[in-house]
């Protein structure tokens, strides 16, 4: 009986180390880069072009961030595709992100913010969430808080965030620190067909525009 109770608690401690790792890396991260040391994003910039030689011959100079969730693809756009990348987590259903903590998705279009080299989640990238139409959809259903802090990140947990796993997400940092924030342009979209529901929806202005915009970079390709 002993050794049973010793083989349940060993798994049970296993288990809950290993949950810990990855669902709670918001909380041990942090203090792990505060004992390790900051990266700067020229460090990270120089291990991924060694990692990756073939982004050595990035030389766009402005890309588009395409977000499908229904097929949980990511893709960058310049004229044609460049490179697509798949989601490792997602959270929420399709439609828009509405109030804090619905663990939704947004859609829409954004920018990028800021990118953030010691991310709890390997590497991230702020997007500007919310923008002024979630910002009239809040004003409209008379929500305050419609939560903050949307990321497209690496590892494979999500909670209203983009998650595509550590390789892409280095990737995508490299192309977007390259391009420069003001030239990376990121469309969230329910699904990359624009479906009936999405035309019949409240919010088919948003869609009107979202898919208007999908089209006019393949138009302009």
């Amino acid at each position: 009986m002993k050794r049973i109770i010793t083989s349940i608690l060993a798994v049970t401690l296993a288990a809950g180390t290993i949950a810990l790792y990855v669902y709670g890396r918001s909380l041990w991260h942090p203090i792990y880069v505060k004992i390790a040391g900051e990266r700067s994003i020229e460090k990270v910039l120089a291990d991924i072009a060694i990692r990756t030689p073939e982004l050595n011959e990035f030389s766009h100079t402005k890309i588009n961030i395409l977000v499908f969730k229904q097929e949980r693809t990511v893709k960058v756009v310049d004229r044609r595709d460049l490179y697509e990348f798949k989601m490792t987590a997602f959270s929420g259903r399709l439609g828009p992100k509405i109030i804090s903590g619905d663990g939704q998705i947004p859609e829409g279009i954004y920018r990028i913010t800021s990118l953030n080299p010691n991310s709890s989640y390997h590497l991230s990238m702020k997007i500007s969430y919310p923008n002024p139409d979630d910002l009239e959809r809040c004003k409209r259903e008379n929500i305050v808080n419609p939560g903050k802090d949307i990321y497209i990140h690496g590892k494979y947990t999500s909670d209203g965030c983009i998650a595509i796993g550590d390789k892409s997400i280095e990737k995508l940092f490299y192309m977007v620190y390259k391009v420069g924030l003001d030239n990376v342009n990121v469309i969230i979209a329910p699904s990359e067909t624009y479906k009936e529901e999405f035309r019949q929806s409240e919010d088919k202005a948003l869609y009107d525009r979202i898919y208007n915009e999908i089209d006019k970079l393949y138009k302009d390709s």
